[in-house]
Formats: structure tokens, C-alpha cells, sequence
């Protein structure tokens, strides 16, 4: 049962990776079998761990026609983003009621992020989008209710594949390096803001920061439809 268990969570973080980078696209089919051959493992795990992306609404399931990958769609996006702010917000109102101050996992995140070099290629921008992420779940961590935490682990992998499809495939100028010292320079205010106890202020800079990103999402997916309209027409 352990090796199930060991062999689902391989196949599971492999299969969701390559849902987060669009090496697996919105609507593509998941054969059982394919994968199974491709993966060199049985489907028992394989299915398990297609189940649980399911849960984590990477796949769907669609009658007489099998499992697919979720699509990539500004209607998901504004799902995510709405429970996304809810449950950071709240956060930071559950740190202003037990007056918390310091959060030295949350200091750490951002050290380790302003080591991180100017990024050359795709992965390195994937490492840099991790460890600029790792802001918020450690920020959501720091309150110690770890269902809270657990929930937000869904809605992370989440947000990742969709900074992978804005920040990566469509507006690579967003890992300018003036742009994303602005990123982290964010990330830097909000985290002083709730040291100094000024924790309104803190949670209007982290609802501003997250509807900028909604609203590059937006300008992205308009993009996108209009892109298709117009080769639609030729």
C-alpha cells in the first residue's frame, strides 16, 4: 500500500506539472491506456492519481467522452481569483485579531526570492515564478490552521498554471528585471506593513496586488479571443 501510495504521488506530480507548464493543453484527451504505456506504470495508480486532479480541477470529466485536461479559460481564472483574495485577505484580518507581527518563514520567502538571478529560459523563469509564489502559501501558513493551509495547497497549483501561461507563454516582458523587482518589491511592502501592525493597509496592498494580476489576465484573454476572431475571418 505504501508503494501505491509512493507510485500515485510520482505519477500525480508528474502529470500535474506538465498541466502547470501546458506541456498537457486545455481539452486534451487522457487516454488510460496511453499513459499507462507512456508512464510505464499500472492504471490502479495512474487513475487514483488522475482522480485527484479531478479534485484539483486540472481534469474533467465529461460523459461518453472520458477525461480531459481543464481549459484555460477567464472564467476559471475569476473563480480562482475570487477564493484566491478571499482566503488571503482573511488572513491577514485572522493576523490583526491574535496581533501577529512576525513571520519569519514569510522573511525567508523573500530572501531566498531576491537571490534568485535575472531569469534566461523558461525553467528558470518556472523556479523564479515558485519562490515568488511561496510569499503567499507561507503567508497563508502563518495563521496555523492548516485546513485553511490544505485548501489553499489546491488553489496554488492553480494560480501557478495560470502565472505559467501569462508570465511564460504570453508576456514574457513580465520577467523583465524592473518588472519583477516590482513584483517582489510588492511582496516586501505588504510584509512590513503586517510587521509595523498596520494590517488594514497590508490587506488593501495584497487585494491590489492580486487584481493586477486578474486584471493582465483579462487583458490577455481579450487578446487571445480577438487573436482567434480575426483568423477566424482570413
Amino acid at each position: 500500500m505504501i508503494e501505491l501510495k509512493s507510485l500515485t504521488r510520482a505519477i500525480l506530480e508528474d502529470l500535474r506539472m506538465q498541466i502547470i507548464t501546458c506541456e498537457l493543453k486545455g481539452g486534451q484527451k487522457l487516454n488510460e491506456n496511453q499513459f499507462s504505456s507512456q508512464l510505464n506504470v499500472s492504471r490502479p495508480p495512474l487513475r487514483e492519481a488522475f482522480q485527484i486532479l479531478e479534485q484539483e480541477n486540472f481534469i474533467v470529466s465529461i460523459p461518453r467522452k472520458g477525461r480531459h485536461v481543464a481549459e484555460i479559460s477567464e472564467s476559471n481564472y475569476e473563480k480562482i481569483h475570487e477564493v484566491r483574495k478571499m482566503i488571503e485577505c482573511h488572513v491577514v484580518d485572522l493576523l490583526k485579531a491574535k496581533n501577529v507581527r512576525s513571520l519569519p518563514t514569510v522573511d525567508l520567502a523573500l530572501r531566498e526570492v531576491l537571490k534568485k538571478p535575472v531569469p534566461r529560459d523558461d525553467l528558470e523563469k518556472w523556479h523564479l515564478l515558485q519562490a515568488a509564489d511561496e510569499f503567499h502559501v507561507r503567508l497563508v501558513d502563518s495563521v496555523g490552521n492548516e485546513v485553511l493551509s490544505r485548501f489553499y495547497g489546491i488553489i496554488k497549483f492553480n494560480v501557478a498554471r495560470y502565472q505559467y501561461w501569462l508570465r511564460v507563454l504570453c508576456v514574457p516582458d513580465l520577467f523583465r528585471p524592473d518588472v519583477a523587482k516590482s513584483l517582489i518589491q510588492e511582496h516586501c511592502r505588504i510584509f512590513s506593513l503586517i510587521e509595523r501592525g498596520e494590517y488594514d493597509e497590508a490587506r488593501e496592498c495584497l487585494r491590489s496586488h492580486m487584481d493586477e494580476t486578474w486584471r493582465l489576465m483579462k487583458e490577455n484573454f481579450s487578446k487571445e479571443v480577438g487573436q482567434k476572431f480575426a483568423a477566424s475571418t482570413h
